[in-house]
């Protein structure tokens, strides 16, 4: 990056692409409201001066909204997700994408109601909700369980036995300290 004072004002040569040759080297020139005529420096006719007083805004006027929080989301049937902010203003945020394959009986189950894509079922076919085949979005319902019911009474059974049996070792600790007690007296 090069500097030098050119028609008056500091003139900036930065190179941000890198060029070895220069061939990318811009020039921005910053004018303060001043410049150097050669022995001095002159103020422009249009150029601020500060005095020693309160300052006072003459004009203000905004252009905008102000800070706000996102209060709520919400999601349309074409899957577009629009954010509800504390300033009255309301954004899509994003679009919801759906995907499809050519064989779903080919995707691979790695769990926890997840599936892998392979070469059996394809690529993914994505796209908006309800074009090309693709599904469509219901704003505002619940979809129905996906649960395995006999994994989960499984767990269950398994959760009430190793209850009962935390249970039995209380009892019989307490049994234990009745009859010691009972024994000391």
């Amino acid at each position: 990056m090069t500097t030098d004072l050119t028609n008056g004002h500091f003139t900036y040569h930065p190179d941000f692409l890198g060029a070895s040759d220069g061939s990318t080297q811009m020039s921005i020139q910053f004018d303060f409201g001043a410049f150097y005529n050669g022995s001095s420096w002159v103020n422009d006719t249009l150029s601020s001066t500060q005095h020693a007083a309160p300052s006072n805004t003459v004009y203000s006027a905004t252009d905008g909204y102000g800070a706000g929080d996102l209060q709520s989301v919400s999601v349309d049937a074409d899957g577009v997700i629009t954010g509800s902010y504390s300033n009255g203003q309301t954004l899509n945020l994003f679009q919801v994408a759906i995907a499809r394959f050519n064989n779903p009986q080919g995707l691979n189950k790695i769990g926890n109601n997840l599936y892998a894509e392979t070469t059996e079922s394809g690529n993914a076919i994505a796209g908006r909700p309800g074009t090309n085949g693709l599904g469509r979005i219901v704003p505002n319902a619940l979809e129905q369980s996906n649960v395995d019911i006999a994994k989960e009474s499984v767990k269950l059974i398994l959760l009430k036995r190793n209850f009962q049996a935390n249970l039995n070792v209380i009892r019989t600790e307490d049994e234990m300290t009745g009859n010691l007690l009972n024994i000391i007296s």
